[in-house]
């Protein structure tokens, strides 16, 4: 059982109602809550570590990273030449950002159902959102460090030092991008019926990202898909990050970034709480 799932009870107290809503508390604000927010980042980078021994980061994890990182860099360059190349390089090291900020954030939320937690996280004073986002900033900072060392890596590999150079002072627009897609992290990990689903799901939607949102090729023409990607924060995350090396202005990309981030965020609010009633009246935390 993870360290998060055993110890959520020490975030999460505080009173219910009968019907098992969460009890009100006066003056709990954003400011009164941080001791309990302080606690769940150390409670999720606890239970990232015991998940994630570095042993497994450093032997399969990012090995597995970096050959996806320059296979798709592959890509770009049979499909389009040497500017193909760049195009593709750029794109692999925000996709490989996706597999840990969708999937593997996703899986703690999915180890609350199995170990029989999860109904912790609806019974205490801290939003389940804010819970979850915190939680999630673990999975964020792994996402930009894997990045980094992916870009570095396969930048020197094919020659791309001055490209490089200009990514690594884009950091900032990563990170963002990270918590940006936090929103999306959460409602795809909302979306399924029972947990086997969970994998199909994440994954999917790591697909779709590689597919429409301008990763290895631009983003489509195709209008539907053009829509689809739009509706995504990592295209004008992607979009704001080329910008910026190509010595333009990235801010009208991070607005929209920032402003579809809302609207996930919203849109996790809503399914966590429509998760929440479903559990409270089937008894089934597998179910949604």
């Amino acid at each position: 059982m993870s360290t998060t799932s055993r110890t959520t009870g020490a975030v999460r107290t505080g009173t219910a109602g009968t019907d098992g809503t969460t009890g009100s508390v006066p003056g709990a604000g954003a400011v009164a809550l941080l001791p309990a927010y302080r606690l769940t980042l150390e409670l999720a980078w606890r239970d990232f570590r015991s998940e994630y021994p570095l042993g497994m980061l450093a032997l399969v994890v990012l090995p597995r990273m970096v050959v996806q990182t320059f296979f798709w860099t592959l890509l770009g360059r049979v499909a389009a030449g040497p500017a193909g190349t760049t195009f593709a390089f750029v794109g692999a090291c925000v996709q490989i950002m996706v597999t840990t900020l969708v999937i593997n954030g996703a899986d703690a939320l999915k180890n609350d159902r199995l170990y029989g937690t999860a109904y912790r996280l609806r019974l205490g004073r801290v939003p389940v959102l804010g819970l979850v986002t915190v939680r999630w900033l673990v999975y964020v900072f792994e996402a930009v460090l894997i990045a980094v060392i992916c870009s570095v890596l396969i930048g020197l590999v094919i020659g791309r030092a001055a490209v490089l150079g200009r990514l690594l002072l884009a950091l900032p627009l990563f990170a963002l991008l990270g918590v940006c897609a936090i929103g999306l992290g959460v409602t795809v990990a909302s979306l399924t019926t029972r947990v086997s689903a969970d994998t199909l799901v994440t994954n999917a939607t790591c697909y779709l990202v590689l597919a429409v949102c301008g990763v290895v090729a631009p983003v489509p023409h195709w209008a539907p898909a053009r829509f689809v990607a739009d509706l995504l924060p990592f295209t004008p995350g992607l979009k704001a990050i080329r910008s910026a090396l190509a010595g333009g202005s990235p801010w009208g990309y991070v607005l929209w970034e920032i402003a579809l981030s809302a609207a996930w965020f919203a849109l996790a609010a809503v399914m966590l709480r429509l998760k929440a009633e479903r559990t409270r009246r089937s008894g089934d935390d597998d179910s949604f």
